[in-house]
């Protein structure tokens, strides 16, 4: 739970809000988020043998003037907690898929490529998981899947998802895990996944996040 809470604390924004530069901004379709975009995750996370926390997150956008660009801004906040969102990181489409931008730390990165072929390895940037913050942890490199993947989630059946995961082994037997689905529409990620194994304790610290609900 520690972990995920970082979510929510307040962070110190620094944004050089200047003269507009040329925006490197492409066409994410006509359903791609926009400003005032809603997110609802379901968020459970657990041990080994142990019963799960589970809440929601709301997440919104908001047009954000980063460097001279458009962005969009994301914030988070606990869903029904009435507290004021609070800004996490940047988002915005480019030519390979969707990038991010910490607001802590200023780095940014592709989150979600596309397109994407089977098989394909990219370095991926993500917000939400074990990178969060861009400060401790360099980019991973994720294997894509499947491109046309169906996934079962709250009741709700998606389709056409784009699958990805890597697991890299670490000292000790330990293992990190973390798989994504997504689409280049719509709400974007629509499942996260992060595994760390302790072999010493034989034990599974796992979160996962599953859409609920997407309001463009």
């Amino acid at each position: 739970m520690k972990k995920i809470l970082l979510f929510l604390l307040p962070l110190v924004i620094l944004i050089a809000a200047c003269t507009k530069k040329k925006d490197d901004t492409v066409s994410a379709g006509k359903q791609g988020p926009r400003a005032g975009s809603k997110w609802v995750y379901s968020v459970k996370e657990y041990e080994t043998n142990q019963a799960p926390t589970t809440f929601d997150l709301e997440l919104t956008a908001r047009d954000t003037l980063i460097d001279g660009t458009d962005w969009l801004g994301i914030s988070y906040t606990l869903a029904g907690s009435g507290s004021t969102p609070v800004k996490i990181y940047a988002l915005k489409a480019k030519g390979d898929g969707w990038w991010v931008k910490s607001f802590t730390s200023g780095q940014s990165g592709l989150w979600l490529a596309y397109p994407v072929n089977i098989g394909q390895v990219y370095d991926m940037r993500n917000p939400v998981g074990l990178d969060y913050g861009f400060v401790s942890t360099p980019p991973m490199p994720i294997q894509v899947l499947s491109i046309t993947y169906t996934r079962d989630i709250n009741g709700i059946t998606y389709s056409g998802l784009i699958q990805a995961g890597y697991t890299k082994q670490l000292s000790g037997g330990n293992t990190l895990s973390e798989g994504i689905n997504y689409r280049n529409d719509g709400a974007l990620l629509f499942h996260h996944f992060l595994d760390q194994y302790t072999a010493s304790t034989d034990n599974h610290h796992i979160v996962e996040w599953d859409l609920k609900s997407f309001t463009r």
